[in-house]
């Protein structure tokens, strides 16, 4: 007896075979980007400043309650 074109028999074969596989194909395709995404993350990270800005600050005071703030970047 035929079921959609296969016989029963090979259509169970061919169901156990999928079960049987334990990565999926759409999974290889999130492996791949989780991995893309994760060089990106880890390229970025390697890129930080090798002499960063140093600051100084001063201020003068104008008034009572009033003052100004100088921030200087070296």
């Amino acid at each position: 007896m035929k079921y959609n074109g296969l016989h029963r028999k090979e259509k169970a074969a061919t169901q156990n075979h999928r079960k049987g596989c334990l990565i999926k194909p759409d999974h290889h395709m999130r492996k791949s980007l989780l991995l893309l995404a994760l060089s990106f993350v880890i390229a970025s990270a390697s890129g930080q400043i090798l002499d960063p800005v140093k600051w100084k600050f001063s201020s003068n005071q104008l008034s009572d309650n009033e003052y100004e703030l100088i921030f200087t970047a070296e």
